[in-house]
């Protein structure tokens, strides 16, 4: 069996998953390859790239920093696609249809059986690649609505795309907010050479999996659950031991997020400070933020740790932490939340898509999406009111989001076909 996991980048949640699966399915025998457009030589095992891709990591590492985010929203606004100037902020991506060369990639998926697609917007025409492998299989794991919406890649509550994608509410305001509807016409023609049974689709939760079977591109396929890989196998350590290491305190309740991308308000980051400023106590607490620094807030003592790209420092700041906390307004099942649960770290989460079906009364507190009071006393109740079982909690997350056991399942699904 040979397959090949597609993803257009190597960077984000999508590709980390990609890649995750992909050493996985080496590790247990399968013959993997995976495919980007963007990459770097060397990185990963069994690796085909298309283009370069050093430049474009530097310019999204740089980008997600709050100092130099003003002007880089500042030229990509020049370079936006026709249909996209004018769109009003505060929402998600939208992706337009692509229109890379298929010749590009022929020769290096022609020999695979299965092609594995991930993320792949902004990588070929949709048209032309599922006509050029009509006659292959293909799994698709589904990262964000896309895939079988008109473009969006979280509709923020909008179904059109259960029907026909016209006069879209995130494309007001463009030259045509029914630009939505060709996006949607592409998809629903480009697959229309598959049969229903050459297409799996697999989701991560079953708020994902449910909006997909539900929608007009994808629901005439096969639809599965498949969980999200976490990170490899890791040591344990204990918080003491951990905190001593990175040198934090010992003293003090540690609340961590993830800052990745300050500039997406979908994270809910801007939450998070309003709901620790309400805590009585909050000056016995340290925020520790992973990843880029915010603007200073004011009273709240906050640590950030940069970007963290090796997996064993990550763990032991998730070890190190009390509570791992994710405010966002919108997730499908979050690499994070998966992570620090298989450290055994509690997670305070709002009530939203794939979330709750990884929280629960053991292993953290739910709060209802975008409620301040509510997040602040989910924080104060995981901090100081409950007792958690941080091994039972990292036990039980592992048994489900391990990658070789991720990875035999896809190899199960492959078979199914």
């Amino acid at each position: 069996m040979k397959v090949a996991q597609i993803n257009t980048h190597t960077y984000g949640g999508a590709a980390i998953v990609a890649k995750r699966v992909h050493q996985a399915l080496l590790d247990i025998g399968v013959d993997s390859v995976l495919f980007t457009k963007f990459g770097v030589k060397g990185a990963i095992p069994f690796h085909i790239y298309l283009k370069d891709g050093r430049f474009r990591n530097l310019v999204v590492k740089m980008i997600s920093d709050a100092r130099v985010a003003p002007i880089a929203d500042l030229l990509f606004g020049f370079l936006k696609h026709p249909n996209l100037k004018g769109r009003r902020e505060g929402f998600e991506i939208f992706s337009t249809l692509a229109n890379f060369p298929i010749a590009n990639v022929d020769d290096a998926l022609e020999d695979r059986d299965i092609l594995h697609l991930h993320w792949i917007n902004d990588f070929f025409d949709y048209e032309s690649f599922f006509k050029r492998f009509a006659h292959k299989k293909f799994v698709w794991t589904l990262h964000d609505m896309n895939p079988f919406t008109g473009g969006c890649h979280h509709s923020d509550g909008c179904v059109k795309f259960e029907t026909v994608c016209a006069h879209c509410p995130q494309l007001k305001n463009t030259i045509d907010d029914s630009y939505s509807k060709v996006v949607q016409e592409a998809k629903l023609k480009a697959l229309k050479v598959l049969r229903d049974d050459q297409l799996i689709i697999a989701s991560p939760s079953y708020w994902l999996l449910e909006l997909s079977k539900k929608s007009k591109v994808a629901k005439r396929f096969r639809h599965v659950i498949l969980h999200n890989p976490s990170f490899r196998e890791i040591s344990t350590e204990d918080v003491k031991s951990a905190r001593k290491k990175l040198g934090l305190p010992l003293n003090k309740k540690i609340v961590m997020f993830v800052s990745g991308n300050l500039n997406n308000n979908r994270k809910g980051i801007g939450l998070l400070f309003e709901a620790m400023r309400s805590i009585p106590n909050y000056s016995d607490i340290v925020i520790l933020g992973i990843g880029h620094k915010a603007k200073p807030q004011a009273g709240l003592d906050i640590i950030y740790t940069g970007n963290i790209s090796n997996v064993e420092v990550l763990a032991t700041y998730f070890y190190a932490a009390d509570i791992f906390v994710t405010p966002s307004l919108a997730e499908n099942s979050p690499l994070v939340v998966i992570e620090s649960l298989c450290c055994g770290t509690p997670v305070v989460g709002s009530n939203v898509g794939g979330i709750p079906d990884l929280i629960h009364d053991g292993n953290g507190v739910l709060f209802s999406t975008g409620n301040v009071g509510e997040l602040a006393k989910a924080i104060t109740t995981g901090l100081y009111e409950k007792r958690f079982d941080h091994a039972k909690i990292r036990e039980e997350a592992l048994s489900l989001h391990s990658p070789l056991k991720v990875a035999n399942e896809y190899e199960n699904i492959y078979a199914s076909f």
